[in-house]
């Protein structure tokens, strides 16, 4: 039966039912059970490329799961008492924008900034193609640091969501604060060779080249697979504990 079913998901993808699909993996029971690679028009970091024959060893856009990258780098850094804790506040990583923060602002946690609760005037609710869109003007900006630590307060942290691409790219900037390495080369040394992903790419803001926080990764479908495996077993990776137990948890809650 199971096999039936994932013959016509697949039977689906290549007549187009599920509209510009490029890869499909299942793995289950430790295994991966099945595997396939559809042709599709496709871009990166917004650029149209055309149609591409996806196969194992194309690089993919996975956009906004770059976040979860950045989350679980910073999970790693209060692992390695580089940041203290999650209830730390972010006032205290950015010394060169001070005049940025008032005292609701100085309220603003490391939480805040991983559940989009910081309280920020943000809107990525319009097109991506739009100039009103927060995260294409910061993308732009001279300084995307300063454009998201200027917007105004709208709500105490922790009492509003509000999607924020901005806040991520806070996140990075943390990591290369207390690091040195900027959030492609911490997540490279930390995570990506611990669970075998050998080739990748981040794509950087076209201004500044700054790494784009938010969803400039770009991985192999496998290697985006083993990832999700890092989670599904605890934050471990053959036996080697790559995240916390309870960072994943949190993460998952």
């Amino acid at each position: 039966m199971e096999e039936l079913i994932i013959n016509k998901i697949a039977k689906g993808i290549k007549s187009e039912f599920y509209p510009n699909i490029h890869s499909l993996l299942i793995y289950k029971n430790e295994t991966l059970v099945f595997e396939d690679y559809y042709s599709g028009r496709d871009e990166i970091w917004g650029s149209d490329i055309g149609v591409v024959a996806h196969n194992e060893n194309l690089l993919h856009d996975v956009r906004s799961i770059s976040k979860s990258v950045v989350s679980a780098c910073v999970g790693i850094a209060i692992d390695k008492g580089l940041i203290k804790n999650s209830d730390q506040y972010i006032v205290d990583f950015f010394n060169d924008y001070l005049h940025f923060f008032d005292d609701l602002k100085k309220e603003i946690k490391i939480e805040h900034l991983l559940t989009m609760s910081a309280g920020l005037e943000w809107n990525e609710t319009v097109s991506y193609a739009s100039a009103e869109n927060s995260k294409i003007q910061m993308n732009h900006s001279i300084d995307p640091i300063a454009f998201v630590l200027s917007r105004n307060m709208l709500a105490k942290p922790g009492t509003i969501w509000e999607y924020n691409g901005g806040a991520t790219q806070l996140l990075a900037h943390i990591i290369e604060k207390v690091s040195g390495l900027k959030i492609y080369e911490f997540a490279n040394e930390y995570i990506f060779k611990a669970i075998g992903i050998n080739t990748f790419q981040w794509t950087t803001l076209p201004a500044t080249g700054y790494p784009a926080a938010a969803s400039g990764l770009r991985l192999r479908s496998r290697d985006l697979l083993k990832f999700g495996i890092l989670y599904l077993n605890d934050g471990e990776w053959k036996g080697e504990k790559v995240i916390s137990s309870k960072w994943v948890r949190d993460s998952l809650s």
